[in-house]
């Protein structure tokens, strides 16, 4: 059978024909059950033009019929078998219907959805409801719950609890959504699942570190300016490894000592020239105040990466692979070397021509004039070089789903992770180096991380939750107008919940109140929308 319906009520347009089934009331969705057998389309039509409904609607039967109160009866039965499906203990679902009694802007809300919702306007709602208005057509009372759909909603004075509930498992934001969306609700749900998990001091301290956006070195102007070095233990031995950021020249000696390393770069300083900058880890061969000697003697800069953060002196890092790779394969560790600084690079150049403008013989045979004096084309390495370096930060930043992360600023509050258990710490400054490198001040002593390394502390504040009952959830923020203090002070409760991970949620209606009702709103995503500004004459 198919037929037409009339209306004049716009929400039963949505209700009976283009809404999910999941997402109406239960008594809504036993009546849409029973239409599913007809095809049926739904249309409105002002009140004016419906004669004759308008007109019996003026007149309705007092008694109902034989048909209707079996209806009812089918209705009521389904109602209460979804109530039975709720995974909730009875005591629960007890507690909660006595909550919802006790709340006073719930118990209005659940008035209007026996009695009827009243106007927006005038006569107007409850102002306290009004974060219920746009939902209005998917909340029902079933057996003195209150449901949205077939989701309960959860009164003020148990809401902390729930968070509690939410993050068990200490899931993500979207998991901990995802276990609410047919579950439970109130206004507010969304924003104070997401700030719980982020405040969450044990989710803080055991979340992975993100990658930042990749910041490749600048590649040299000349052969030697700029040099990394980096010390690498390998079959019982200690070794130095020095490698320049032009040519990937390596230097591979014995011994890692200070004073041995200060001689061996001495002669490699005779050899080659002295650099502008040696890049090295904070490993207290290079943090001796004999190695800062040597650098102010011979008008070096020294820089050096944050501990146990690798990535800051990558160059050496990747020569120490290099290096090792040679060294652990080779029978003769100097001809592997021969060989590495005579194999032309990805520019097309190998070490050596790069160092030295010149070839190094081999123990392959070569036409002899190859080995005379010729400088490579300087500008083409140039541009293959910053190319591959573009190509490489596109490539990391993309795998990695690499984002910049806030700078900290001085007698800011951090957790320092550690390999162990990890501390607390106040930032003292950001070093000279690099924006990403901090100096912390911690109960053990000043010590320098990286920003990877350091999570600001305001996500790890002990505070008593505070949930406000007008919080407003991110699918009905739109055209919503904030309480005034004293509507709040009269009808907001204030629930403490001490836990192991007590949290502060923000609620929305704080930033609300700063919003000027009357000419702006906020829209889904949290932005506050002005209208242009005109001339008015």
């Amino acid at each position: 059978m198919k037929f037409n319906i009339e209306t004049d009520h716009k929400p039963l347009i949505s209700l009976l024909g283009s809404k999910a089934i999941s997402d109406l009331p239960p008594r809504i969705q036993r009546f849409r059950m029973r239409l599913m057998r007809y095809e049926y389309e739904i249309y409105h039509v002002p009140g004016k033009n419906l004669y004759t409904a308008d007109a019996l609607s003026r007149a309705p039967q007092q008694d109902m019929s034989k048909e209707e109160e079996e209806f009812q009866t089918v209705v009521e039965a389904y109602v209460d078998s979804i109530i039975e499906t709720l995974p909730a203990s009875e005591s629960l679902l007890e507690e909660i219907r006595r909550k919802l009694h006790e709340d006073s802007v719930l118990r209005i809300v659940m008035r209007y959805c026996e009695e009827g919702w009243p106007g927006l306007e005038k006569p107007s709602i409850n102002i306290v409801t009004r974060p219920f208005w746009q939902i209005r057509e998917e909340l029902s009372v079933c057996q003195g719950l209150l449901m949205r759909g077939n989701r309960l909603v959860i009164p003020t004075a148990l809401r902390a609890d729930m968070l509690q509930r939410i993050h068990e498992g200490h899931q993500g934001i979207l998991k901990c959504r995802e276990r609410v969306r047919n579950s439970i609700w109130w206004p507010g749900i969304n924003c104070e699942t997401e700030d719980l998990v982020k405040s969450c001091s044990v989710c803080v301290k055991n979340r992975p570190d993100h990658a930042e956006p990749l910041r490749p070195t600048k590649f040299p102007d000349r052969p030697w300016e700029m040099l990394a070095t980096d010390l690498f233990h390998l079959k019982n031995d200690n070794y130095l490894l020095v490698v320049d950021y032009f040519s990937r020249y390596v230097e591979k000696l014995e011994s890692t000592t200070s004073q041995t390393i200060i001689n061996h770069l001495k002669s490699m300083f005779a050899r080659h020239g002295i650099p502008d900058t040696l890049v090295s880890d904070n490993g207290p061969q290079y943090a001796s105040s004999v190695f800062q000697t040597l650098s102010r003697n011979y008008g070096f800069r020294l820089q050096t990466s944050s501990p146990h953060y690798p990535q800051g002196n990558g160059e050496a890092e990747r020569a120490v692979q290099t290096v090792k790779r040679l060294l652990r394969n080779a029978t003769d560790p100097y001809l592997a070397l021969l060989a590495y600084r005579a194999t032309p690079l990805k520019n097309g150049c190998s070490p050596a021509e790069l160092l030295m403008g010149r070839k190094l013989k081999t123990t392959l045979p070569e036409n002899p004039r190859n080995y005379y004096l010729k400088w490579p084309d300087l500008g083409k390495v140039h541009h293959l070089e910053e190319q591959s370096r573009q190509n490489q930060k596109l490539n990391f930043d993309f795998a990695k789903k690499a984002r910049p992360v806030s700078l900290l600023k001085a007698g800011e509050t951090v957790w320092v992770k550690g390999e162990k258990r990890g501390t607390t710490g106040t930032v003292v400054t950001r070093t000279q180096h690099s924006d990403r490198s901090y100096i912390i001040e911690t109960p053990k002593g000043s010590i320098r991380r990286n920003r990877r390394h350091l999570a600001p502390a305001s996500m790890l504040k002990d505070e008593v939750f505070a949930s406000d009952t007008f919080d407003q959830d991110m699918d009905i923020r739109n055209n919503v107008n904030p309480m005034s203090e004293n509507a709040r002070n009269k009808t907001s409760e204030t629930v403490s919940h001490t836990t192991r991970n007590q949290v502060a949620t923000k609620s929305v209606n704080e930033k609300l109140t700063c919003v000027d009702q009357n000419t702006s709103h906020i829209t889904r995503s949290g932005r506050v929308s002005k209208p242009i500004e005109r001339l008015n004459l």
